[in-house]
């Protein structure tokens, strides 16, 4: 029988019905219905996705499916042509659980087992019923998990549900598959070559990480590994391919979300019904399931390295990399969130304010938190001027001291910043926009596989819930100069290089940074031109609906202003059902035509203007609220979007 689990908390804006299950087979499964449509009117000539209808725009109709936007003659059914139904499927396997002799196996193994079932012995059988039917499928492989997704008009989602089932139940995967799918990994491959992050991460494994680590594996695959390699020791990618499925692939560690118009009881029989045939194979565990108290492959390590690469594109970039105990389980807290978001403000006060002041840095690109069972780890990237490029030790330098500036916070300024990184986080939840089913889906199974508590599969990975004082300064102690890998991108460092990584290609040298400098970094003490972010002025504190708006009922935007200085236009917003706004002030001027000068002036102007409200636009983007300003021919546009209970004090800061 059906195990029916808590529902999740959801949304106050969400209207969507959720129901949390568990097989007698052991899959978990979140059925999520929209019960707003008609299920009996769900066919494939009036459900296609936005992007199939403007396509298709003037094309003729397919006999069996399909539809063109003409069919959409009105708000009612160009509604429904945005309808769709989706499924999301994640394997708690990925390329951690591979062999060494043939790495890149979970990813070949994601291509194959979509060839072709017992059942349903064509390669192309669901393909074929998507693309006839408004859909689309994919796959990705990651280090712990396998992601399988795919979406179609819903009076197909039975039918294409069982076809899809069929790739766990019983894939053929055929050995006259093989090679053409090893050519596919392999192509993926060859395009990742000339990324400069991929190349980044492997000269990482192959530099810093412990050899014969499942975090050193090759996760990638290409034809050497998943051909060449495995013939060193007699054996095939495909024999080796129907020994690993049977060991790792079992209903005990997957987890499924279906979201679609029908309902939660429809969804819940499909599901018992076809999903209940997946084979345990009578595993507890995967068998090839890494052994996880051996640690990071950075522990142990000589972490305290400089890395000199030569990028593929232009630019300077520094990474600077911390490897810290898993954090995995503490997704109440979320410490690396908690540290990441005082890191990421860029208003005065915040470190890349001063190395902009300092001209040592144009941006922060991103801070990137990755998680799994072995380690977490942060990595800050940096985009460095020349000067910052050639006084890196002080850039280094000046994101230690504001460390210590964090380190130094009172408890009651700890639990302050904690409650209104949570007050964000709440607000973004309670009024967010609705997704689309797939990227639903694929949120939800994402959550799904590292939360066992079916209330949170919703907002788990979202939000903050626990403050905890101890675990904050416990992770804050791992961000240590002693600890962190520094990695320099320039093109200045071509004739410079001293090694070549083994399957990208990256040119590199290594060094270890000096102790002096590490000693100075250690005794970073906090500049006086850092502060910690105080109370944001930007925080919505209603999110209440204005439902008495009549102006919500009009057609369309209407004029209800007209002076000298210009027009002003409005309409209230009654679909989204959300506190959401948006403001644009359009100027327009003819100013730019009047010579190269001017229009150079006219480009530039929103740049430099972006850079002088700065403060406004970091405190407004914390605020979940966005500041858009872009040029065009002869006009500037000022755009300003999110919550609507303080935008007019962004729109005042904004206009002053």
């Amino acid at each position: 029988m059906v195990k029916i689990l808590p529902g999740p908390e959801k949304s106050a804006s969400d209207k969507k019905l959720y129901r949390a299950i568990e097989l007698d087979n052991g899959l978990l499964a979140l059925l999520v219905s929209e019960v707003d449509i008609d299920a009996s009117s769900m066919n494939a000539q009036s459900f296609v996705s936005q992007s199939t209808c403007v396509s298709s725009m003037g094309s003729e109709q397919e006999e069996d499916g399909g539809s063109d936007w003409e069919d959409c003659d009105d708000d009612e059914e160009e509604d429904k042509c945005r309808k769709m139904a989706a499924a999301s499927m994640v394997v708690n396997v990925g390329s951690f659980h591979e062999k060494a002799e043939c790495q890149g196996l979970a990813h070949i193994c994601e291509h194959m087992v979509s060839m072709g079932s017992t059942k349903y012995p064509d390669e192309n059988e669901l393909e074929q019923l998507l693309a006839r039917n408004s859909g689309d499928s994919n796959a990705f492989t990651e280090a712990e998990y396998t992601n399988y997704h795919f979406e179609v008009a819903p009076d197909k989602f039975q039918e294409a549900l069982d076809i899809w089932a069929h790739y766990f139940i019983d894939p053929l995967m055929k050995e006259e598959s093989i090679e053409r799918e090893v050519t596919a990994v392999h192509s993926e491959f060859e395009v990742s070559k000339m990324d400069d992050d991929c190349r980044r991460e492997q000269i990482l494994q192959e530099a810093i990480l412990k050899k014969d680590h499942p975090q050193s594996n090759f996760n990638w695959g290409n034809k050497k590994s998943l051909i060449e390699d495995p013939r060193e020791i007699g054996k095939s990618a495909f024999e080796m391919l129907h020994e690993w499925f049977p060991r790792n692939y079992s209903s005990k560690f997957m987890k499924l979300a279906l979201q679609s118009p029908h309902s939660l009881d429809d969804m819940q029989q499909w599901v018992e019904d076809i999903f209940s045939q997946i084979p345990t194979r009578d595993l507890t565990t995967p068998l090839d399931e890494p052994d996880w108290s051996i640690g990071s492959a950075y522990e142990d390590q000589n972490v305290s390295k400089l890395i000199k690469y030569v990028p593929v594109a232009d630019g300077n970039l520094m990474d600077i990399i911390w490897s810290i105990p898993p954090q995995i389980d503490l997704h109440r807290i979320k410490p690396l969130k908690f540290y990441s978001w005082l890191l990421k403000h860029r208003g005065k006060g915040s470190f890349l304010y001063y190395l902009k002041q300092n001209d040592w840095a144009n941006d922060l690109k991103e801070i990137e938190i990755e998680e799994n069972k072995f380690h977490s780890r942060i990595r800050i990237q940096l985009r460095l001027t020349e000067s910052g490029l050639a006084n890196w030790e002080q850039v280094v330098q000046a994101i230690f001291s504001y460390l210590a500036l964090v380190r130094a916070q009172p408890e009651v300024e700890k639990a302050r910043i904690f409650e209104e990184i949570k007050a964000v986080d709440n607000i973004g939840w309670n009024s967010k926009e609705e997704g689309e089913p797939l990227a639903n889906c694929t949120d939800i199974v994402e959550t799904m596989q590292y939360i066992d508590d079916s209330t949170r599969w919703l907002d788990g990975d979202y939000i903050l819930f626990d403050y905890d004082s101890e675990k904050l300064d416990e992770v804050l102690e791992y961000l240590a100069p002693e600890r962190c890998t520094l990695i320099l991108s320039s093109k200045k460092f071509e004739n410079a290089t001293e090694h070549e990584e083994k399957w990208m290609g990256g040119k590199y040298s290594i060094e270890d940074l000096n102790e002096a400098t590490i000693a100075s970094w250690k005794q970073s003490e906090p500049l006086s031109e850092f502060s910690i972010p105080s109370s944001n002025k930007y925080l919505a504190t209603d999110l209440t609906i204005k439902d008495d708006e009549p102006s919500t009922d009009w057609d369309a935007i209407q004029k209800i202003e007209h002076t000298e200085y210009g027009e002003l236009w409005f309409k209230g917003e009654g679909d989204s059902n959300l506190p959401r706004a948006t403001i644009s002030l359009l100027v327009r001027s003819s100013l730019p035509f009047e010579g190269a000068r001017n229009m150079a002036i006219h480009e530039f102007f929103p740049y430099i203007l972006t850079r002088t409200m700065d403060d406004e636009i970091s405190d407004a983007e914390i605020a979940l609220l966005t500041i858009e300003i872009k040029p065009d021919t002869n006009t500037v546009n000022l755009k300003l979007t999110g919550i609507n209970d303080k935008l007019r004090l962004v729109s005042n800061a904004s206009f002053s």
